[in-house]
């Protein structure tokens, strides 16, 4: 499935913010939560958590990653009518000091699981 070209947003983070959600319908079912966590490179100034994930070696015995600073904030989840009410934020973002994390994992290998 191809989405095209889309040059009306500023941004990945606009983008991701008023696409709408092209998950199938099982993927869906899966995260029920009225908002979705966005994970991005964090812009300077911004507040920010470090993640190593940043690969500085390929080996298969001794790879090493180095930090990289991310930023996260949740957005409504455009899979729930409606989308998630009582945003503290005027342009629809969650701080997440306000919304217990739900940073699921599926297991050791996922590249998302911060464990």
């Amino acid at each position: 499935m191809t989405l095209g070209v889309h040059d009306e947003y500023e941004g990945v983070r606009q983008a991701l913010e008023r696409e709408p959600w092209h998950a199938s319908a099982w993927y869906r079912r899966r995260y029920p939560s009225p908002w979705l966590e966005v994970v991005c490179d964090a812009d300077e100034n911004e507040p920010a958590a470090t993640q190593a994930d940043l690969p500085m070696t390929f080996s298969q015995k001794d790879r090493r990653y180095a930090g990289r600073a991310v930023h996260r904030y949740r957005i409504d989840n455009p899979g729930i009518a409606g989308g998630a009410h009582g945003s503290d934020m005027s342009d629809g973002h969650q701080r997440l000091g306000t919304v217990p994390p739900s940073f699921d994992s599926t297991g050791a290998d996922d590249p998302m699981n911060f464990a």
